[in-house]
C-alpha cells in the first residue's frame, strides 16, 4: 500500500519514498524486503526511523498504520493477559489442594502418625 501511495507525484515533487531510498532502482525481492520491514517497525511501535515517509500523502498512511499497530499491540496484550489470568484460575485449584495435603500431613505427623480419617 506504501508503495503504490508513494508512487503518486503530486505537483511534479520529487519527494518520495520510493525515490528517497532508491526503491525504483532496486529489485523487486529488495523493494519487499525494504518495504516489510517498514511495515514491521511501524506496526510494532518501534519505529526505528531510519526509513521513513517524505510526502504529507505518505506520512498519513502511515499514521494509520502507526495506529493500526498500536490497537493490534493493545489487543495482543489484553490477550496474554487474559490468557495468564484464565492459567492462574486453572492451577488455584490444585493449588489449594496442594495446601490442604500439606496441612493433614502435619496434622497426622504431630497425632503420632494416627490416621485421620
Amino acid at each position: 500500500m506504501l508503495y503504490i501511495v508513494s508512487s503518486f507525484e503530486f505537483k511534479g515533487k520529487p519527494d518520495q519514498f520510493i525515490k528517497e531510498y532508491g526503491l525504483d532502482e532496486k529489485s523487486t525481492y529488495e523493494t519487499i524486503i525494504t518495504l516489510t520491514y517498514f511495515a514491521f517497525t511501524t506496526l510494532s511501535t518501534v519505529g526505528l526511523g531510519d526509513i521513513s515517509p517524505i510526502s504529507n500523502l505518505e506520512r498519513i498512511l502511515g499514521s494509520f498504520i502507526m495506529l493500526f499497530g498500536v490497537m493490534i499491540t493493545s489487543i495482543q496484550m489484553d490477550e496474554l493477559s487474559m490468557m495468564i489470568q484464565e492459567f492462574r484460575n486453572f492451577n488455584k485449584n490444585y493449588e489449594e489442594s496442594d495446601s490442604l495435603n500439606l496441612f493433614l500431613s502435619v496434622l497426622k505427623k504431630y497425632n503420632k502418625d494416627v490416621d485421620l480419617s
